[in-house]
């Protein structure tokens, strides 16, 4: 799986960087997991400070667009990521009891 950063910013406002890659991959469409991972060792940061929010497929091609947030400490994600994309960050058993 080969992945390829095609925009950052720099959100300072919400204490995150807001990136979009493209993941070009054989076989199924990665998971969010997957994806998180590949984004940290991208951009050299900490897997359990980045939030999937999308992972698009291109349609008839074996590309994705992932969309993904870095933020700078915990306490930030806790604060600004919404209820949803904390349920999916999840596994799910983890997430069924809650």
């Amino acid at each position: 799986m080969e992945a390829k950063i095609t925009k950052q910013i720099d959100n300072p406002l919400l204490s995150r960087k807001e990136v979009v890659v493209e993941f070009t991959y054989d076989g199924a469409t990665p998971k969010r997991e997957s994806a998180a991972q590949k984004v940290a060792d991208l951009l050299k940061a900490s897997p359990d400070m980045i939030t999937v929010k999308n992972v698009m497929p291109v349609f008839g091609g074996n590309k994705a667009m992932v969309f993904a947030d870095i933020y700078k400490s915990a306490d930030d994600k806790n604060k600004f990521q919404s209820k949803r994309n904390r349920i999916k960050g999840q596994p799910r058993q983890a997430a069924a009891k809650k």
